[in-house]
């Protein structure tokens, strides 16, 4: 998606209840001309806090957009996530870029998605097929899976894997009441 530049500014807005599904291997929005969303001649972006960006590729691909070029602002966190990868299994992967809070949900519809040595922060996460692989063997690893915890949302899965026919989830019941916050695995 590039602008003309005609316009000063100009921009992409994924509205309310929104999807855009995005095979490009640089991923949504990487601050150069060589993403899903190209920067060049101020192009701009906003992602409703109830859309969804769905990354449906078939080779490896990265999952980009805020933190990077002038994506720095609430309207460039994503509202709901969907890794639906379509590539090699245990060959080929999406992997995170940067550091990634989504607003709402995270679905893994299929494929693995590759930590990549940062954190992925959710509210709620859901598998079908796919799963996180957190690929650092270190003792100490900076991949990190982070989700969200409240009075009615007490039961957490995290959905690890090995490959994609070995999972490893991590689940945690909160018994007391917790309030809210997030737990980090």
């Amino acid at each position: 998606i590039v602008s003309n530049g005609l316009a000063a500014n100009c921009g992409v807005m994924i509205s309310s209840l929104g999807t855009l599904f995005t095979a490009h291997i640089n991923g949504l929005y990487d601050g150069t001309t060589n993403a899903a969303i190209s920067s060049g001649s101020n192009m701009d972006y906003e992602l409703a806090s109830t859309s969804t960006i769905c990354y449906n590729g078939v080779d490896n691909q990265k999952i980009s957009g805020y933190g990077n070029g002038i994506a720095t602002a609430t309207k460039h966190k994503y509202g709901s996530l969907e890794i639906a990868f379509n590539g090699t299994a245990d060959s080929e992967y999406s992997s995170l870029e940067n550091d990634l809070e989504v607003r709402n949900v995270i679905t893994l519809t299929s494929g693995e998605l590759k930590l990549n040595g940062h954190t992925l922060t959710g509210e709620l996460i859901t598998a079908t097929s796919g799963y996180v692989k957190s690929e650092e063997n270190n003792a100490v690893n900076n991949s990190k899976l982070r989700l969200a915890y409240t009075p009615t949302n007490k039961n957490l899965t995290f959905p690890f894997g090995k490959n994609s026919s070995t999972y490893i989830p991590v689940s945690i019941n909160i018994t007391n009441n917790p309030g809210t916050g997030y737990i980090t695995v």
